[in-house]
């Protein structure tokens, strides 16, 4: 039984069958079932006459899943190439490790420049309101009194030192 599908210019053309769908609905009508009775009934289904649709699609679908691991069994890489991608990665993730010195580096000398919640830069806010806002911010607070501004008397190094998690002092 094919069912068919309205294309957009109004022509039409065979649906695909689902067989995920299908395999629900058996699992559906077997709910308590065991996986291996569940797993027989989806096979006898898709064994008996009139299913042949989904047959095609279960085999499109596992030729798609199973086909890179098919591939490269048919043509297996050589241990150069391994360790050629194996050093490239180690190249790669030494580089990704020096942008992200960089790049905090980068915001740690920026953090007092950071516009908070009220609309005023880090530098601005009092100590007190850094220890509203929650999170990392919160840290800040303890290292000035209440109505002392931040800018007045920590550095970017010490507000990055605190938020990373050192003393800052």
């Amino acid at each position: 039984m094919t069912q068919l599908a309205i294309i957009a210019d109004g022509a039409r053309r065979p649906h695909k069958e689902n067989p995920l769908g299908l395999y629900i609905a058996v699992i559906k009508e077997r709910m308590g079932a065991s996986e291996t009775t569940h797993k027989a009934a989806f096979k006898r289904l898709v064994l008996s006459e009139g299913y042949e649709d989904f047959i095609e699609r279960i085999i499109d679908e596992w030729q798609s899943i199973k086909y890179s691991t098919a591939l490269r069994a048919a043509e297996p890489i050589g241990i150069d190439e391994i360790r050629t991608a194996v050093a490239r990665r180690r190249k790669d993730r030494e580089a990704e490790v020096v942008m992200a010195k960089k790049a905090v580096k980068i915001i740690g000398s920026r953090l007092l420049d950071f516009v908070m919640p009220n609309g005023k830069k880090l530098r601005d806010c009092t100590f007190a309101y850094c220890g509203q806002i929650g999170g990392a911010i919160s840290k800040v607070a303890t290292h000035g009194k209440p109505n002392e501004l931040v800018g007045k008397i920590l550095s970017a190094d010490q507000v990055q030192k605190i938020v990373n998690g050192g003393d800052g002092a």
